[in-house]
């Protein structure tokens, strides 16, 4: 998984975890909300499982996450929204180091990675990324997730052979910033092909991924 990670863990995943282990399956999931990466243990037999998003839309919601919003997706009590500005983001997105092509990058690194910067901006090992994502069992795209958890469910479960299991509801959260989409809806279009450009990996990613949609 790389975006929607949360949403997923929790409105999908964890729901399956009793019918899961029913069937011998493990569910590699960690127990936090953190971003990470390509977990060691990942072999032939591993379903995997990764959400994307258009980079435009993550670089904003990556800026005002850090700006407004804690690790549990809740307004930090003393946020300063004046801070959300077109221009401070593209001065943000120049200098953080999670920039650029954050999405792409998670391939590349191991399942602890939230306590190391992630990665290089100049060297970008594609032979491993290309593999890692060829590897993808599952697609999705994080805009067309939200409320469709039993659907998820269900593709997951026909895709392990498990015809009979049932999906079922856990909770029905969604991690939301609505300063994100008021930023997002101040950008020009110029501005948003600039983002796309120093994020160009996560935009091929992001417009090439083979995707499963969610009524087919």
């Amino acid at each position: 998984m790389k975006t929607g990670g949360r949403y997923i863990r929790r409105n999908v995943l964890s729901p399956m975890r009793r019918q899961l282990n029913e069937r011998g399956i493990e569910l590699m999931m960690w127990n936090d909300d953190s971003h990470n990466g390509w977990h060691s243990r990942i072999d032939e037999k591993t379903y995997v499982i990764s959400a994307l998003r258009d980079p435009v839309e993550h670089a904003v919601s990556y800026f005002a996450h850090v700006i407004c919003l804690d690790n549990e997706g809740n307004l930090k009590e003393n946020y300063n929204s004046s801070a959300l500005t077109v221009e401070n983001l593209i001065e943000f997105q120049n200098h953080d180091p999670v920039f650029p092509n954050f999405q792409a990058r998670s391939f590349l690194h191991h399942e602890l990675n939230r306590f190391e910067i992630y990665g290089n901006r100049r060297i970008f090992n594609y032979d491993l990324f290309n593999e890692r994502k060829d590897r993808v069992n599952l697609f999705l795209d994080i805009k067309d997730i939200s409320g469709k958890d039993l659907v998820i469910q269900k593709k997951i479960f026909r895709d392990l052979g498990m015809f009979h299991a049932n999906p079922r509801s856990e909770t029905s959260k969604s991690f939301l910033n609505f300063e994100s989409t008021d930023l997002f809806n101040k950008l020009s279009d110029k501005e948003k092909d600039l983002i796309r450009k120093y994020n160009k990996i996560d935009d091929d990613l992001y417009k090439n991924a083979n995707y499963w949609r969610i009524d087919s």
